[in-house]
């Protein structure tokens, strides 16, 4: 490109071109998994996350079942990104931490009182 030139640039990582004037966009064609958001660095670059992933390139699902969620003997499902508590009778909520009041809507006629069971 510049056949003249009494010279020749050994170009540090992360920059290209003759004169080394080319900044290397290591974001492309988009390293980071799971919905990362990438960060252009010189000669690298970093990734950010969404909620659930973790590693370099977000690679990795974080198995948030171990730090026990789910709450009154509710089973936990990891999955990619998340969990989801299996709630027992008579709770709910997101980590089952919620106790389902059935006598809320008062369902007994005539009188009759109302207990949770």
């Amino acid at each position: 490109n510049y056949p003249l030139q009494p010279y020749a640039c050994s170009c540090r990582p992360g920059y290209a071109g003759a004169l080394c004037e080319t900044d290397i966009d290591e974001c492309q064609p988009s390293p980071c998994h799971n919905g990362g958001t990438c960060h252009n660095l010189v000669g690298g670059f970093s990734c950010t996350c969404p909620e659930g992933f973790t590693g370099m390139a977000c690679e990795r699902d974080i198995n948030e079942c171990l730090s026990n969620p789910c709450k009154n003997g509710a089973l936990c499902q990891n999955f990619p990104g998340g969990f989801n508590c299996l709630c027992k009778s008579g709770f709910a909520g997101k980590t089952c931490d919620s106790i389902i009041n059935h006598c809320e809507c008062n369902p007994c006629f005539n009188g009759g009182s109302c207990q949770n069971r």
